[in-house]
């Protein structure tokens, strides 16, 4: 089981990739925007991060940034989704896997469990 942290600012998606993360046996935290997510993770331990590369307060770009930055973080395994280019972030070492939307559901099962073993 991962404990994961969604960072997503369109509520139906977020809501509905817990929802089947949950259903998987996994432990969901569900946050709308960057700032909330780089909060959680200075306060509690998740194996995944599985964050929107737009959104407001602070983009997914600024808070891998900041993981990247963060000895403390390693640990974390990170999913960029997003509906806009993500080919900039194409080989960065700490991105497990990189989807664009409209994606499917399954890959991210997938990847969370490859992850976890």
């Amino acid at each position: 089981m991962a404990t994961i942290l969604i960072a997503e600012d369109d509520l139906q998606l977020n809501e509905g990739l817990a929802e089947i993360l949950e259903m998987e046996g996994h432990a969901v935290v569900m946050v709308a925007d960057g700032m909330s997510a780089w909060e959680m993770l200075a306060r509690q331990h998740f194996d995944v991060l599985l964050t929107d590369y737009s959104m407001p307060e602070a983009d997914g770009e600024m808070l891998i940034q900041q993981i990247e930055q963060t000895p403390a973080l390693d640990h974390i395994h990170i999913i960029v989704i997003s509906g806009y280019d993500i080919k900039p972030l194409e080989g960065r070492p700490r991105i497990n896997l990189l989807l664009r939307k409209p994606f499917d559901v399954q890959q991210v099962i997938r990847a969370v469990n490859a992850i976890m073993g």
